[in-house]
Formats: C-alpha cells, structure tokens, sequence
C-alpha cells in the first residue's frame, strides 16, 4: 500500500494495524531486532494516520513458531489490544478472551482476489 492508500482506508474508518517493517519472521531476529520491527512499524503508521491509533499487530509470515512469547509480551507491554497470526479458522469468543496476542486470521492468499502476488497490481 501506498501512504496515501493508508490515509485514504485511515479516513474511511478501517482499522490499520501493524505488520513490522521488513517483513522478518521473528524467530529469525533477535529479541532486539524484533522490538525495533514492532517499534518502527507502529511509529510509521501512528505517524501517518489521523483518525484511529494503531493498536493490532499481525506477525510476519504468522505461523505458530515464526513468533516467541518474549514478542508476545513485548506487544503486551505496549499496550497493542490484539495480534493476529496465520490459522485459518473463524475467530471466537474463546480466542480473544484467552490468546488475544495469538488470534487466528485466513490468510489474503487464501481468497479468489487476495492474493499478494496479483500480476495484475503492478
């Protein structure tokens, strides 16, 4: 997305979350360098848009074992209200109550329009 796509979604009332800056999964990071993607991403994106501050987080790549629960904490710790990682299943009532930093999301590659590899988005 552009910044002016983010702005333009901002001030359409969707909700913005983070994602990092680079797009590393966290297990390959060190505890440091985890806490500088998390950081960098939200100061850009709390920066960039006016209406809505950014409060969720989905980790890079999202699988179970590409995060550590030292993120999870260090999100905790930032006040970040939900994160989201890659388990394709609904989310319920259960999961935000008892892993809101561990919430299941489909993937946008799962989805006939949703994939990130578009050709035609070029």
């Amino acid at each position: 997305l552009s910044t002016d796509e983010i702005k333009e979604m901002d001030v359409a009332g969707m909700i913005i979350g983070s994602h990092g800056v680079n797009h590393n999964p966290f297990i390959n990071l060190t505890l440091e360098e985890s806490k500088r993607e998390i950081e960098e991403s939200f100061s850009f994106l709390n920066d960039l848009i006016q209406n809505n501050p950014v409060k969720t987080f989905c980790y890079p790549h999202g699988l179970p074992h590409t995060f550590r629960n030292t993120d999870i904490k260090f999100l905790e710790s930032n006040q970040v209200d939900f994160s989201f990682a890659v388990e394709s299943k609904d989310l319920t009532n259960s999961d935000i109550l008892e892993n809101p930093h561990s919430l299941p999301r489909y993937d946008c590659n799962e989805f006939n329009h949703g994939s990130a590899f578009n050709p035609k988005r070029r």
